[in-house]
Parts: structure tokens; C-alpha cells; sequence
């Protein structure tokens, strides 16, 4: 080879590697929100996925959780739902459950998704590859309640083609596994099992009136300076407790429970009052033996509300208001 020809050649690999540097050093100065807000926009208008997609791939766990609910709409598409589920999957086990779960419920359930049984079968295919086979066994009872028999078909395909599979401990992915593992009680110190407390309540409802809770919650507003908010008049479940427009907790009107904050929990409340106090009312941090919670309520729930595994407060407060 000619000696100036090897040089030149040796200048070009130069060259092309300081491009891709400066390449590198380019995308690792993008703002990662421009980046997210480029992918969200995209998705939420269902266009241009497929340049939409390539750029999320570049992102990572913690950049991904603000795109779930796009994310996990997109998957009902079978030209993208493997590469979701492997986006998706980059999400921690415990942050994903709390994020994918109910998202995934609500393709599958809520009216302005208008899921039909291949939508379904694709949200189930995405919570059995990221190992959340409680939330499939859900999937299957709310299918068999429908009265459409494609849906009841799904059903039958989940409980064969996926849930045989995670039948043993041995067969069960690593996901599943975390799953099984750490229960439901604490995961990651996010979620709050409520199965006990709701024990108490049920135990304890018949010593309860909307008039002792109301006395009840204007001597607490006394003495830790809160402010009651519950129309009567229209029979409300709940009464609102609040400090200067902050809400800090929720007390049944016909329940002995009280949902709120860590600092509203200090110290003893009257009882029969039973405290549970939780990091959000928003998010789903809830989860409860689906028999017990029926039982504290005094009645059965439609099998797509209150998710056992994972539900918010507020979730329950306007299911049962």
C-alpha cells in the first residue's frame, strides 16, 4: 500500500472519530426534558412513533417514568409493544408497578380507551413480561366478568399462555419473583397494606355514627389546628381535613378510618378511630386483601376498581364517597 495512501486513510479514522465524539459530547448536553417533551408530544398525538420511539431508547429509567401513561397506551400497537416492553422494563420492578399497573387497568377498562380483546391481550403481555402476574390474575376477573365472549376468550389465553408459566417459583421471573418476595406490605417503602387496619374498621364499625365522627374530628381540629370540610347534607362518606388548603387527611363519616399524613398521625386519636398513614393520597400506594376491604365497605366492588395490589386513596375515597 502506498505509504501517503495509508496516511490519508489514517487521517479519515481520525476524523470520523473525533466526529463521533463531538457527536457524543452534542447529545450528552440535549436538556433530557426537551428529550422527554420531544417523545411525549409524539406519542400523545400518535404520530410519528417511529421517530418517537428511537429516542426514547436512549433514555433511561428515571427519564422513562414520566412516559409511561404514553408508553403503556402505545403497547395496545403490536408494531411497537416489544419495544416497549423493553423500555418499560428498564423501570425499576417496585417504581413500575406503582406507575405501569394502574396505567395498563385503565387501557384496558377505562371508557375513553375503548379497549377491545386485542388491546387487552397486549396490556396482559406487557404486565407478564415485566413479572406482574397479580395484576394479570386481575386482568383474567375482570375478562370473565364481561359480557363479551372475546374478552372472556382473553381471559382464557392469559390463564394458559401466560399465567401456566409463572406457576412456580422456579419458573417465575426475577421480576415476579421481587414480587412474591417482598409482598405487598412495604415494597420499596412506597406501598401501605391496609389489610389489617381494615380488620379493625370492620370490627369496629358498628361503634361508629357521622355524628361521633363529627365530634370526633372537631375536637381533633382544636387541638391540631385543622380545618373540617363534609357536606352532611348529601350523606358524603368522607370529611376532608385541611391547614391552610393543604389536605391532610380523609376521616369516614361512616367508617372509624382516617387516611393522613404522617404528621396528622402522631400522637392518639379517640378511638375507635384506626390511623393509617400514607406518603400520597394520589398515587397508588394502597393495597388490601380484596375480601377484607369488601368486608369493611360492606359490599362487593365491580373486579376493574380498586386494583388489590396497588390503589390510591383518592381512588378510594371517590369509588366509596
Amino acid at each position: 500500500m502506498d505509504p501517503s495512501s495509508a496516511g490519508g486513510m489514517t487521517d479519515d479514522v481520525a476524523r470520523l472519530v473525533g466526529a463521533l465524539r463531538e457527536a457524543e459530547q452534542c447529545a450528552a448536553g440535549i436538556d433530557r426534558k426537551a428529550l422527554r417533551d420531544f417523545v411525549r408530544v409524539r406519542l400523545r398525538e400518535g404520530r410519528e412513533a417511529d421517530a418517537a420511539l428511537p429516542v426514547a431508547e436512549t433514555l433511561q429509567g428515571a427519564d422513562l417514568v414520566d412516559l409511561v401513561p404514553e408508553l403503556v397506551a402505545l403497547a395496545r400497537n403490536d408494531e411497537y409493544g416489544e419495544r416497549i416492553r423493553e423500555l418499560l422494563a428498564r423501570i425499576p420492578f417496585d417504581e413500575a408497578a406503582e406507575l405501569v399497573v394502574p396505567e395498563a387497568l385503565a387501557v384496558i377498562c377505562a371508557p375513553r380507551f375503548n379497549a377491545d380483546y386485542w388491546d387487552v391481550w397486549n396490556q396482559a403481555l406487557l404486565l407478564h413480561h415485566l413479572g406482574y402476574h397479580r395484576a394479570l390474575r386481575h386482568v383474567v376477573e375482570i375478562a370473565d366478568s364481561s359480557c363479551n365472549p372475546d374478552m372472556r376468550m382473553v381471559g382464557e389465553w392469559i390463564v394458559d399462555e401466560l399465567l401456566s408459566t409463572a406457576g412456580s417459583e422456579a419458573t417465575a421471573p426475577p421480576r415476579e419473583k421481587a414480587e412474591e418476595e417482598d409482598g405487598a406490605a412495604t415494597r420499596n417503602g412506597i406501598m401501605v397494606d391496609v389489610t389489617g387496619p381494615m380488620r379493625r374498621v370492620r370490627a369496629r364499625k358498628h361503634l361508629w355514627s357521622p355524628d361521633l365522627a363529627w365530634d370526633i374530628a372537631r375536637g381533633e381540629a382544636v387541638k391540631r389546628n385543622f380545618t373540617i370540610i363534609w357536606d352532611s347534607a348529601v350523606g358524603e362518606s368522607w370529611m376532608s381535613l385541611r391547614r391552610d388548603g393543604d389536605l391532610l387527611g380523609y376521616l369516614g363519616a361512616d367508617l372509624p378510618l382516617l387516611f393522613c399524613t404522617a404528621g396528622l398521625a402522631e400522637g392518639t386519636w379517640p378511638d375507635p378511630v384506626v390511623v393509617v398513614s400514607v406518603p400520597s393520597f394520589t398515587r397508588s400506594v394502597l393495597t388490601c386483601d380484596r375480601r377484607i376491604l369488601e368486608g369493611a365497605f360492606g359490599s362487593p366492588f365491580p373486579p376493574w376498581e380498586l386494583y388489590p395490589s396497588g390503589f390510591s386513596v383518592q381512588h378510594l375515597r371517590d369509588t366509596t364517597i
